[in-house]
């Protein structure tokens, strides 16, 4: 017992020693500096706000107001995610020790401690580490209150974790309708018709504002997602194995062996069944659901994560006892995968700085660079988040210079909608300002309407990005025909 608690020990550290390391290094992206900008909203705002647009992730924007008074640099922000990833790594040992043993638990803690995608999550300011500690601890609950249905306390226990989990991510929804799909009839029966009304009355009532919002908010919030394509599909599996080929390998064995528990009754049966679907679940009724109205986004999986690292743990750890040789190839195994784990997370720190664009170096420059009149549009107008962010931080903030006037979005207008301004908005801005900063995400300058860029003279553009060109960042500097 002694041992095993050193060693859970020891995964919690490197957990959070691989979660914390250069966490404050890269720049914060639009999403980050959307919930550090709900998070200073005074209440009231803050709540209409969460209302009428940004409801998902409510939780997260909730305790990080709180977060914010020890400080707000990138390091301090991001650490509260840091703080939920490395609690998680320790609530999947005690669900994978409850599922199937403590060498499971072990090894289910290990694999997610040193999971590039999770780890991605842990550094970001954002709510998908929070779902991923809720949802483990969501299935905690549902399998001893499963296994001992006579515990109020537990049901208790299991309905403000899920509730928790739903208003941290929407599609946290997802995994507790994979919990109910797995007991099977002699399990449900145990718990009884009234139990059963209780529970769901209890996670129904609290959620029925989420699910007024989800029917009756649909502003286009999600209308960026593309299409499903086989490819997102293949990256999405991909990304929960934490890029490790040798974990995506683990876990496609560990969801086949998972469906050959779909008609058992018994306790390792139920188990297995409620971990595969828990995994896979999500992602074929999204995928599904993605013909008709695009969804399918592969960040929104990290609800699969504890149990895509459990399907592999479960593979590593075999029921029966292995001869030595096998004990031995199960054990390289092991080795190797971890090993791999944390050779792919050590190579991805670098890659993951900016990934979303250098905003703070971009704020910099456009202050550097302003002059008395200039106005700045933003397209996307999410963006703005981020750049005011800088705009109190960065050094070439001082000076008796204003700064560029906020032409696109205005003050009325969400900033953390991906919104883009329209030809007569443009229109306007190149009338009243000499100088035209145009900050684009995701997009380049053919994106915008000819007959505006026709009417404006280029003085400089410069990309502030370090990621792919889907994420590409471009701050360009136009001369309009307005006078100052």
């Amino acid at each position: 017992m002694k041992r095993r608690g050193l060693i859970l020990v020891c995964i919690v550290a490197l957990a959070a020693a691989l979660r914390w390391y250069q966490i404050g290094l890269g720049s914060l992206w639009i999403d980050e500096g959307n919930s550090i900008t709900l998070a200073r909203m005074p209440w009231g705002r803050f709540v209409e706000t969460l209302w009428r647009y940004e409801a998902n992730q409510a939780l997260y924007y909730g305790l990080l107001r709180s977060w914010m008074r020890v400080g707000d640099s990138e390091a301090v922000v991001r650490s509260l995610s840091a703080v939920f990833g490395t609690a998680a790594v320790a609530a999947l040992y005690w669900l994978g020790r409850r599922l199937f043993g403590a060498r499971v638990g072990l090894l289910a803690a290990a694999l997610l401690a040193v999971n590039m995608f999770y780890i991605w999550f842990s550094q970001e300011a954002r709510s998908y580490a929070l779902v991923v500690l809720l949802t483990v601890l969501s299935l905690l609950l549902f399998v001893e209150a499963m296994e001992h249905p006579r515990r109020w306390g537990v049901w208790s226990g299991y309905a403000i974790t899920s509730v928790l989990a739903v208003y941290a991510h929407f599609f946290a929804a997802l995994v507790l309708a994979a919990q109910w799909l797995a007991p099977g009839p002699r399990r449900l029966r145990d718990v009884g018709p009234r139990r059963l009304a209780l529970v769901g009355l209890t996670l129904a009532l609290p959620l029925a504002p989420m699910a007024a919002f989800i029917l009756w908010r649909d502003q286009g919030q999600i209308d960026w997602i593309p299409p499903t394509t086989a490819g997102g599909f293949l990256l999405t599996l991909v990304a929960l194995s934490g890029f490790n080929p040798l974990m995506l390998v683990l876990q496609v064995i560990g969801l086949v062996w998972s469906l050959k528990d779909l008609t058992r009754d018994d306790d390792d049966g139920w188990r297995m069944r409620l971990v595969g679907l828990s995994f896979a679940f999500p992602i074929a009724a999204v995928a599904v659901v993605s013909f008709a109205k695009h969804l399918f986004f592969f960040r929104y999986f990290a609800i699969c994560l504890p149990t895509g690292v459990l399907l592999a743990a479960r593979v590593l750890s075999p029921v029966r006892p292995l001869s030595t040789p096998k004990r031995i190839m199960v054990g390289t195994l092991a080795t190797l995968t971890l090993g791999l784990g944390l050779l792919v997370t050590g190579s991805s720190y670098q890659r993951l700085h900016n990934w979303g664009g250098d905003w703070r170096s971009a704020t910099e420059y456009v202050l550097a660079n302003r002059q008395p009149g200039d106005g700045i549009v933003f397209y996307v107008s999410a963006g703005l988040d981020a750049y005011r962010y800088y705009q109190d931080r960065v050094p070439s903030r001082g000076g008796a210079r204003p700064f560029p006037v906020v032409v696109f979005p205005e003050a009325t207008e969400l900033a953390s909608a991906h919104l883009v301004p329209d030809s007569a908005r443009l229109r306007d801005a190149s009338a009243q300002h000499p100088r035209l900063w145009l900050v684009l995400h995701q997009r380049d300058a053919s994106a915008l309407p000819a007959p505006f860029l026709a009417s404006l003279r280029l003085v400089e553009e410069r990309r502030f990005t370090a990621a792919g060109p889907e994420m590409r960042l471009t701050v360009a500097l136009y001369q309009t025909g307005a006078h100052p």
